[in-house]
């Protein structure tokens, strides 16, 4: 069995375990090739341009886990960033303002334990692993494109999107945290989750994961998406699953700041621009507790509780 249907099975067990606790709630490598002569593949939505890629072909063979962590790359093992976060932030903050920048990401796996396959499949995948996949993420300041190679051949893949989500399923035991390539950046959570869990579903959903890492449900309802509102109901905080807010610091004013958030320890930080943000304390069972903000001054009080309410 290849390495890219290993992973590609991998990722539909994982999904399949999310899609079944939804129901109840109802009642990459680089493999080896021929640097000397390279199959190129082409399919739909993708377009060659050897020359720009010469760093994914200069990758020696024997490049490791630790040699990408050496590198700069950014890593997921068993979806958990372990290397790279502050590359990844670079990236993001540099294509969120229209710059050109590329970045290089590895994923690795392991097999994990043998008592998780029947015997004859654990014998028939054993030897591919651990495996490593790398891609090189590029952004030319409007199109992000994906590259790497796979069996002698070189996959190219441009969109016209980079959006992130967060999000679960009803019941499930762990939630997921995203980023992927799409030519719609309308398309929610469930959108692409779905898409993946079913192929029987009307509307098929063109997208690349960029990466997807598990998060625990603690962390998950640190920054769930939803409506959160004071006791009093004045003021109110909304936080999408695409990362992006909401804030209506008091019902009288006509300007509610707006921007994408992002979790910084026990923090929620809301970032409109390099001289606005604000920052909320996060207690648990669904309190947000404001910390700071200097436009908020006068319409909401160091210390007053944002209560969650609906999603």
């Amino acid at each position: 069995m290849g390495k890219k249907r290993m992973y590609l099975l991998c990722v539909v067990i994982y999904l399949y375990i999310l899609f079944i606790t939804e129901c109840n709630s109802i009642n990459s490598e680089v493999k080896d090739y021929d640097k000397e002569n390279i199959e190129v593949n082409i399919e739909e939505n993708m377009q060659l341009e050897q020359t720009k890629y010469s760093t994914l072909e200069d990758l020696p063979e024997d490049f490791s886990l630790q040699d990408a962590k050496d590198a700069g790359m950014l890593v997921l093992e068993e979806m958990n960033i372990t290397n790279g976060l502050e590359e990844w932030k670079g990236f993001l903050a540099k294509a969120m303002s229209g710059e050109a920048d590329e970045i290089m990401i590895a994923k690795y796996y392991e097999l994990g334990d043998a008592s998780h396959y029947s015997a004859e499949y654990y014998e028939e995948i054993k030897d591919d692993y651990p495996v490593m996949y790398i891609f090189l993420l590029s952004f030319d300041g409007s199109t992000y494109t994906m590259t790497y190679y796979e069996d002698a051949q070189i996959y190219i893949y441009e969109y016209d999107y980079l959006i992130e989500r967060i999000g679960k399923l009803a019941n499930a035991a762990i939630a997921e945290h995203f980023f992927a390539l799409v030519n719609d950046s309308e398309l929610s959570y469930r959108d692409i989750t779905w898409s993946m869990l079913s192929s029987q579903f009307p509307n098929g959903v063109d997208f690349k994961y960029v990466f997807n890492e598990s998060i625990t449900l603690g962390d998950y309802y640190s920054r769930r998406p939803g409506l959160y509102k004071t006791e009093d109901g004045l003021a109110w905080l909304k936080l999408d699953e695409n990362c992006e807010f909401s804030f209506n610091r008091n019902v009288a004013t006509s300007y509610d700041p707006s921007g994408r958030y992002y979790v910084d320890g026990d923090l929620l930080v809301l970032h409109v621009n390099e001289e606005e943000e604000y920052i909320f304390e996060i207690t648990g069972d669904g309190i947000l507790k404001f910390v700071s903000g200097d436009y908020a001054e006068g319409l909401v009080n160091i210390g007053v509780e944002f209560i969650y309410e609906t999603e």
